[in-house]
């Protein structure tokens, strides 16, 4: 371990990930004195890519959604880094142009893949976030307790749910036939 300064640390870090470096960098900024520790030989936590004989292994998730928290940290701490949108693998593909897609596995697949336009990915990124705030509201034990007002609650996620679940439906469907006809939505 490389120590940078010789006074004693206010604060100690375990963990050099992605969180641990953030909050190191963020409270060294702020005067703290810091001490980080990691046990791999280099810090980054999951957030590598390891090759094995020509093939690529992420050890961890570690992409960061365009104008999200993460990506705020990192420019805030002068960052840079190029990060390409990942989906989960499905296990099917389809063929389109001549070239192999993984097969949507969620509404968040659709993010910056091109098969939406600009302001269809603002729509349903703004949408998906929406529908996680109320979720988070409706279910937080201050606004969920026993009685008529959780039930409620509970009524209104499953049939929410069920919106969602048709919508997720039709926007599967959208993206399929814009591949076939090779058409942006």
């Amino acid at each position: 371990m490389t120590t940078y300064s010789h006074t004693q640390p206010s604060v100690i870090i375990v963990g050099g990930g992605l969180s641990g470096l953030s909050a190191a960098a963020y409270l060294a900024r702020a005067g703290h004195g810091v001490m980080l520790f990691e046990k791999s030989s280099t810090p980054g936590g999951r957030a590598r890519t390891r090759e094995q004989n020509g093939f690529f292994f992420n050890q961890g998730a570690h992409a960061f959604r365009l104008h999200g928290s993460g990506d705020q940290v990192m420019s805030e701490l002068g960052v840079s880094y190029s990060s390409t949108p990942q989906s989960k693998p499905s296990g099917a593909s389809m063929l389109a142009d001549g070239k192999l897609y993984p097969m949507p596995v969620g509404a968040g697949f659709l993010l910056g893949t091109g098969f939406l336009t600009d302001a269809a990915e603002a729509e349903l990124t703004r949408v998906l976030g929406l529908l996680k705030h109320l979720l988070r509201l409706l279910f937080t034990r201050r606004n969920c307790h026993r009685g008529f007002r959780c039930i409620m609650s509970l009524v209104f996620y499953f049939v929410l749910m069920w919106h969602v679940i048709v919508l997720f439906m039709l926007m599967f469907i959208v993206v399929i036939m814009a591949m076939l006809f090779r058409t942006c939505v």
